[in-house]
């Protein structure tokens, strides 16, 4: 029958509770998204196959102000196709929810066209102005398969990469992202701490860019790290990434991801939440997603406690998951009143970064495994960011068993890729990106692969951050390369400019930290050596004098040594051209 909202496949009508002229698959919001789009958005998408009616909702511009005009279409970033939907109606929606900022915003619906190919694609709304919000719609062709395949992450805590806690964090987060996308995941679940309390509008740009360039459609709730900074009226959350909380639809099965604040619900979000579970009876699976574990009373309020049993006999919800104990837990009833999973975090763990699998089938069924697999012994890892911004990659594969899909995100130089290592199998161009797939067979040992558009002649580029006090030094090298990336990192130290002394680093989850105890002399020269996996090398010199503080202190460089080598060689030129000059 024709759907009305990304929730009304097969429902009923159902009267809303809140105050809103119709059940809404999102929470109030507390600003206006960076693309005026309030559903679907990047980290909490639709999804439809050819023939679906999916409902959009917009907060346009005063230029838009009106229901006639409107067109909306799918555009796919990797090949550049776009696909236009028919509208079919729309209207006003009025909405008057506590703390709601949005009270009269616009209702599309759109038919999905025949014919369109599995992907995720950035939607496309037009009138006056345009809008795009990127990764928020998934198609998965002319039917809904039997079942998905979901990745179940949590606790990211990513962060600044410049400090060394966030250098660990986003390397095991974006190893993680690597290896689903390789291994072809149909959706990737993140139960919150996602963002470590970062409140810094900048760094959600920054995330809202990097995601934007997966292939893989995700969805993710707030953590208490997350909620932390819209406690402090900062909805950074909102504005970039996602709604507050948000139902999702996926044929048969209802997503239900939460902003669990610090344990408890209010009033308006639990009228909301038993709206849309109303509104979604017939689906065979229910999940709840919340970051707080829903059977731990010293995490979750009694009240959210009793309610989620009571909609588990009222509305049949037999799934959640969750996060916050950075471990692997899984209860099922009678113990719980649904099966609930804890996996454990990508980030400093108790137990081993990872991910676990869990497959939810459409005639209610789930499977899932009972130990979240190790980040630390079977992965895929890039050596350069794989968001379309350098013009090679080099993948590190450690996986067995299984063969994988690599997707290299090329900024395009106009040359066709080639790969060292493994098979292409298909690449696209377009709007200056550059997208390889390539095909990997299981491997028992680790394998390199090499994709490049031409052959890397660049060497890396380096910069330091110093922290300095009486008692340590730390030098934290940030190196960049153009090409096929970092493979060697080497941190030198001296008394007296002079003679040089290797730094032994420590190594905390693979991540090399240069630190001295104790330093000796009040000034330290300092000289780092990069070198890329083309095997071009660089170096930067600086100093440090003790006492500078706890605060970290950028240091500038002094001239490197190979450039004062060239300088004093062409005046020994100039002087020895002069006195030959003279002498004639």
């Amino acid at each position: 029958m024709p759907l009305l909202s990304p929730l009304y496949i097969y429902g009923e009508d159902v009267e809303p509770m809140t105050p809103v002229s119709e059940v809404v698959p999102f929470d109030s919001y507390h600003i206006i998204p960076v693309n005026n789009i309030l559903y679907p958005r990047l980290l909490a998408p639709i999804f439809a196959v050819s023939g679906d009616i999916k409902t959009i909702y917009i907060y346009p511009a005063s230029t838009d102000n009106a229901l006639d005009g409107w067109s909306v279409s799918l555009l796919n970033k990797i090949t550049g196709e776009v696909y236009s939907l028919e509208v079919i109606n729309v209207r006003w929606v009025t909405d008057d929810r506590e703390e709601n900022v949005v009270n009269k915003y616009v209702a599309i619906d759109v038919k999905v066209p025949q014919g369109i190919k599995r992907a995720l694609y950035n939607l496309v709304l037009e009138r006056a102005s345009r809008y795009e919000e990127p990764n928020s719609f998934y198609v998965f062709g002319d039917t809904y398969p039997d079942s998905i395949t979901v990745a179940h992450i949590s606790d990211n805590h990513i962060g600044p990469g410049q400090k060394s806690k966030y250098m660990k964090e986003n390397k095991f987060f974006s190893r993680a992202l690597a290896t689903l996308e390789a291994l072809g995941v149909d959706l990737i679940i993140s139960t919150g701490d996602f963002v470590d309390g970062i409140r810094d509008e900048d760094f959600h740009i920054f995330v809202y860019n990097w995601l934007s360039t997966l292939s893989v459609p995700f969805i993710v709730c707030t953590g208490n790290t997350d909620y932390s900074v819209m406690e402090g009226n900062q909805w950074h959350w909102e504005k970039y990434l996602a709604p507050n909380s948000a139902g999702i639809r996926i044929n048969n099965i209802l997503i239900l991801s939460i902003n669990a604040r610090n344990g408890d619900l209010p009033d308006s979000t639990i009228t909301w939440i038993e709206d849309v579970l109303r509104k979604n009876i017939d689906a065979n699976i229910k999940v709840y997603i919340q970051h707080y574990p829903s059977f731990d009373p010293n995490s979750t309020s009694e009240k959210v406690i009793n309610k989620l049993a009571e909609w588990a006999e009222n509305y049949g919800l037999n799934l959640a998951l969750h996060g916050h104990f950075h471990n692997d837990i899984i209860k099922t009833p009678p113990e719980t009143p649904f099966t609930t999973i804890v996996s454990t975090s990508t980030a400093t763990t108790n137990l081993y970064r990872g991910f676990r699998i869990l497959t939810l089938y459409e005639d209610g069924s789930i499977e899932y495994e009972e130990n979240s697999r190790n980040l630390y012994e079977t992965y895929v890892e890039y050596l350069q960011p794989n968001t379309y911004t350098s013009t090679g990659q080099t993948a590190i594969v450690k996986y067995r068993n299984m063969p994988l899909t690599l997707i290299i995100k090329l900024k395009d130089i106009g040359k066709e890729a080639i790969v060292e290592g493994a098979e292409k199998t298909a690449e696209y161009v377009f709007n200056g990106l550059r997208t390889v797939y390539i095909s990997v067979t299981p491997v028992e040992e680790e394998v390199t692969i090499k994709v490049y558009q031409e052959q890397d002649t660049i060497p890396p580029s380096i910069r330091a951050i110093v922290t300095a006090t009486v008692n340590e030094i730390e030098i934290r090298p940030i190196v960049t390369d153009e090409g096929l990336g970092v493979a060697e990192i080497k941190v030198y130290y001296s008394p007296d400019n002079e003679s040089w002394t290797e730094f032994t680093p420590e190594i905390e989850d693979e991540v090399l930290i240069f630190v001295m105890k104790t330093p000796q002399y009040n000034i330290y020269y300092y000289k780092i050596v990069a070198r890329d996996i083309a095997g071009k090398e660089s170096s930067y010199y600086g100093y440090v004098e003790l006492g500078l503080g706890p605060e970290e202190k950028p240091v500038q460089p002094s001239i490197q040594l190979e450039y004062l080598a060239i300088i004093i060689l062409l005046l020994v030129v100039i002087v020895g051209y002069v006195i030959w000059r003279v002498k004639r």
